[in-house]
């Protein structure tokens, strides 16, 4: 059995993919690692180079093609519904590692520390046109130790897509019920990405990340879904993501109401949405909130002292005798 699972889910990156896949087999490692890339029914020569490779180290890609074009989240769905290693890891066919001893180093942590379910390293982030604009992803130098409580508390970066291995605590027994499922969700497709993936995991372990170790060159290409997207709509997307982070964790976190909210309060200021998905999206974000304020407004309550918990209770007391006598 594989040790490790590399996941690429590529579309139309013919003119990346070689690097990512050269700086998988650069890789030092005792560990075995096995490659599953779901390609989205790409048009340019993605198809052709993995197959070149695949022919270059025999049994260790599994091509997935599509007839049709899934997006990412249905696209990396299939990925996962197949990885049953103990370890597990997503890099995008534009990003590459610059370590060789990145799986080495990550797998060993995991290991050696079994409460632990995700090793985060630092990246680079490189604008696609100019190699000379690398910059640390995030520029701290503090180790930190995350668990799923500290988030709820204060929301902190855990570590770029990459940059990131996984203990497979979710996938080995397949795909959650809730993953196939659309109906409670604003939108499934916000589970698509890295912070959904991270949460998921540290639901189920902590997280260590290593700030001063850089092993990874995340590309920022400008028609990628989240760095070719405005302020506005990089905050609808992150109100989404939380509002639904609270159906999917059976509604016990009202942190994430909190988070999405805040996301919301940011577009309140300038909001003029001309793309009408955006905007639906917008408002039926603005719905949901309101159905849940009571969470909200319970969770603010936990964090102020007595006496104003005192004074809301006695106000909501005499709103609704003031309601039901017609004064208000």
């Amino acid at each position: 059995m594989q040790d490790l699972t590399i996941i690429v889910p590529s579309y139309n990156r013919g003119k990346y993919i070689k690097e990512c896949l050269d700086s998988i087999f650069m890789q030092k490692t005792s560990y075995s690692f096995h490659l599953i890339i779901p390609d989205d029914h790409s048009t340019d020569d993605s198809i052709e180079i993995i197959k070149e490779y695949q022919a270059k180290y025999p049994n260790k890609i599994t091509l997935l093609e599509s007839n049709v074009n899934q997006k990412l989240y249905k696209n990396v769905l299939r990925a996962y519904e197949l990885t049953k290693t103990p370890y597990f890891t997503v890099l995008d066919p534009d990003d590459f590692w610059i370590d060789e001893n990145f799986i080495q180093n990550g797998l060993n942590f995991l290991e050696k520390n079994k409460d632990f379910s995700i090793y985060a390293t630092n990246a680079y982030i490189q604008n696609e046109y100019d190699i000379n604009s690398r910059k640390p992803f995030v520029d701290i130098k503090q180790e930190k130790n995350i668990t799923f409580q500290d988030f709820l508390k204060a929301p902190s970066y855990i570590g770029c897509t990459g940059a990131t291995i996984f203990r497979n605590t979710v996938f080995a027994n397949g795909i959650p019920d809730k993953l196939n499922s659309e109906i409670n969700f604003i939108d499934i497709n916000h589970f698509r990405g890295d912070t959904f993936r991270n949460l998921l995991h540290l639901s189920t372990g902590n997280a260590f990340y290593f700030p001063t170790s850089i092993t990874t060159v995340y590309r920022q290409t400008y028609d990628g879904i989240y760095a070719g997207s405005s302020d506005l709509k990089r905050n609808i997307l992150n109100a989404g993501l939380f509002a639904d982070l609270y159906s999917y964790f059976d509604e016990k976190y009202p942190q994430f109401l909190e988070i999405s909210k805040n996301y919301i309060d940011k577009t309140n200021k300038s909001i003029n949405i001309s793309d009408i998905v955006l905007q639906l999206k917008y408002y039926k974000i603005l719905d949901y909130l309101k159905t849940n304020r009571g969470s909200i407004v319970k969770l603010k309550l936990q964090k102020i002292n007595l006496k104003y918990r005192i004074y809301y209770l006695l106000y909501n007391f005499f709103r609704k005798k003031l309601l039901k006598k017609g004064l208000i």
